[in-house]
């Protein structure tokens, strides 16, 4: 893919637009399907850099699934270690305590042990709240 295109084009829209809407997730999803990796490469490093505002909005939580479902080992570790790093956080959140336990359905040792080491000291109002419940 030509570097203007995707340096000036779709990371744009993709954080601005595309997430931030039920027909442009559906681009997103779809340029995931059908590029290959390389080429979806901006994609994924977009989606670690961004990845809490991308998790936490209606139509993102499920874009950035679909990431951590297409990339490669490289990216889908970056992808990974940015969310657990935000665990907390997004274990609280309407949509992303659905990234989270899409991470934890993994089932990788090491991140759900960054995950606990994360929640430790907060189980009792984690289990008390709404959205993260769910997730522990």
């Amino acid at each position: 893919m030509d570097g203007f295109l995707r340096d000036h084009i779709f990371i744009p829209v993709l954080i601005d637009s595309d997430i931030h809407n039920i027909n442009g997730n559906h681009v997103i999803q779809r340029c995931l399907q059908y590029l290959t990796n390389g080429d979806s490469k901006f994609i994924f490093v977009a989606a670690a850099k961004y990845c809490v505002d991308i998790a936490t909005h209606q139509h993102g939580c499920c874009v950035i699934q679909r990431c951590i479902a297409h990339a490669t080992r490289e990216y889908r570790e970056n992808l990974v270690a940015e969310i657990s790093a935000n665990g907390l956080l997004l274990a609280q959140d309407v949509f992303g305590n659905y990234v989270v336990q899409f991470i934890l359905e993994l089932k990788i040792p090491s991140v759900i042990s960054k995950l606990i080491s994360h929640f430790e000291g907060n189980f009792v109002h984690l289990l008390t709240q709404k959205f993260s419940n769910h997730v522990v």
